[in-house]
Parts: structure tokens; sequence; C-alpha cells
């Protein structure tokens, strides 16, 4: 975002672009930054360093070393804290709103689009047939019976063996 033109500019910025504050900040930085009413602790030192086309300056900023386990600690504690609401906030909606969740009684997930996939591919599902897996190869070889179920640890792989038909 660009200062409003109206406002005048920085005097720290002013004095930067004047050759003559430039030297002056290299002779003495703390009497230099003490002309623009900048104070600093006594202790602190003060170091003035000139770019030049064959010199590159990087400045790392000061962290001590015992932030790092800290922040690990805090970041930890913020999800400690998320999951321990999560133990009181979601038995409290549950008690408050007026619909219930019923327990599913499926497997672990379900994939309702797999039966059209699969029957679309050649597989022959009996009615009431439960398919909780998508680990199933070359579909068309495989036919279900009414009400099978096909857990979803279960991979079925059936390949055509020698010219004939290995599983059907």
């Amino acid at each position: 975002m660009n200062p409003d033109p109206r406002t005048p500019p920085d005097p720290f910025i002013q004095a930067l672009q004047s050759p003559a504050f430039q030297a002056q900040l290299l002779a003495n930085p703390r009497q230099a930054l003490e002309s623009l009413h900048t104070k600093l602790p006594e202790h602190m030192a003060v170091e003035v360093l000139q770019e030049t086309p064959d010199r590159l300056f990087l400045l790392l900023p000061n962290q001590p070393a015992a932030a790092w386990p800290l922040r690990g600690f805090a970041v930890a504690a913020g999800w400690f804290g998320f999951g321990l609401s999560l133990l009181v906030v979601v038995p409290c909606c549950n008690w408050l709103l007026p619909t219930r969740i019923r327990p599913y009684k499926g497997g672990d997930y379900a994939l309702e689009a797999v039966p059209w996939f699969l029957k679309a591919m050649g597989m022959r599902i009996g009615r009431g047939a439960f398919i909780n897996t998508e680990q199933i190869s070359d579909p068309g070889l495989i036919s279900l019976g009414d009400g099978a179920v096909v857990g979803g640890s279960v991979r079925i792989f059936a390949h055509y063996g020698g010219g004939a038909a290995a599983a059907h």
C-alpha cells in the first residue's frame, strides 16, 4: 500500500536518503540515531554495515533456543484442549438439539456408489448384498448372491487364468 502523498515522509527515511546522515551513521551510529530522537539502552551495541556490489549482509532475527520447545508445547496443549473441548461440546450439542443422530449399523465406511459402478462393470449382485470394499478387480467375473456381505478389508482378485475363468 502506498503512503498518502499528503502526509510528510518519515524523518528516518528522509535521513537515510541523505549522504551526510549516512556518513554520520557509519562513523557514530548511536549519535546519529539519537539525533533522530531514538534512545537505545547503554548495553546495546549498534553496528552499521553498508552493502557494496561485492558484499551482502543477511540479518538473522534474535530467537532464543528455548522458544522452539515452548512453541511445540503450546501446539500440543492447543490440540489437547481442542480434543477435550470436543468431549464436552459434542455431548452438550447432542443433548440440546431436538434431532438425534442414530448410530450407524453398517461398516466402517459406506461405498454407496460402488455397487452401481460394479454392476456397470458387469458384476452380478444379489438382492440385499452389502459391499464395503473398493478392492475388487475384474468385477465382470464375480457374482454375489442374495444377502451376501463383503467386508471392508476384503480383496477380491478375479482374473482369467490360462484362457479359462479362474474365479467366477
